[in-house]
């Protein structure tokens, strides 16, 4: 199945077309991680956004800091750490994770 402009949405970077199901090395292991056992406390907000994003999330930012999120036809809303692109919380991870695995996402 080949990918088309029209279908995808695209982020350029330096003139290099990545397309949104496209992840990184550190976007796939924030993947494995949030789905680690037990749950961990070292995550970084903008890790979590980043791997999100090349999962074709659409985010927008809410009132205060919070951060909605529309996945694959699922939502979230989600806090984000003060300040920006610090540790989230526990119960936030879990969040993301259900998300997630509601929008048919694993790390497998």
């Amino acid at each position: 199945m080949s990918k088309t402009l029209d279908d995808d949405i695209i982020l350029r970077y330096h003139k290099k077309v990545v397309y949104k199901t496209d992840m990184n090395h550190k976007q796939s292991a924030t993947l494995k991680e949030i789905f680690a056992t037990p749950v961990p406390s070292d995550l970084k907000w903008r890790d979590i956004e980043s791997l999100l994003i090349s999962k074709g999330a659409v985010i927008t930012e809410g009132r205060g800091s919070r951060v909605r999120v529309r996945l694959n036809g699922e939502k979230g809303l989600f806090h984000e750490p003060h300040p920006t692109g610090k540790n989230v919380c526990k119960c936030t991870v879990k969040e993301v994770r259900r998300l997630l695995e509601n929008a048919g996402i694993s790390p497998e």
